[in-house]
């Protein structure tokens, strides 16, 4: 396996690796076989109409805003994976495409796992509470707007 070091900033801050090999492409998250299609190019750009159908990673959507939420990169795609797991079910077939594919094993998974978990939940409940927050200030400015 083979990894493309594709930098998703123009700091070099964020770098995603990108497995492929002969075949194609894999997904940066689950490791599913994306065939042609590649999650990022090398200049950093996702590709927006791609959606991971395992993990349901969508580039440029699913990737951001990481920094936001009090994450280094690499635990956000620790915690995306984790919560991946959690959802899909910790089935062996995944952990051994991961180890084969991402070189990430079981023990490697689980050993921030409840940390990385709590951490996820505390920011996508954080996220949907802006979200609220400011639909809720859309919909005041658009009442003021019509009196």
């Amino acid at each position: 396996m083979k990894f493309q070091s594709v930098e998703l900033d123009q700091k070099g801050q964020f770098i995603i690796r990108q497995p492929y090999d002969d075949e194609g492409f894999y997904c940066p998250i689950c490791a599913s076989f994306f065939g042609e299609y590649h999650a990022y190019d090398s200049n950093g750009n996702p590709s927006y109409d791609l959606i991971c159908p395992d993990c349901t990673l969508h580039p440029g959507y699913d990737d951001g805003p990481f920094n936001d939420w009090g994450f280094s990169f690499d635990d956000y795609l620790m915690a995306y994976r984790i919560n991946w797991l959690d959802d899909a079910g910790w089935k062996a077939e995944y952990l051994a495409r991961l180890k084969r594919v991402l070189g990430i094993d079981e023990p490697k998974l689980r050993e921030r796992e409840d940390e990385l978990r709590e951490e996820w939940k505390r920011c996508w409940n954080n996220q949907i509470a802006i979200r609220r927050q400011n639909e809720i200030n859309r919909g005041q400015a658009s009442k003021s707007d019509s009196e």
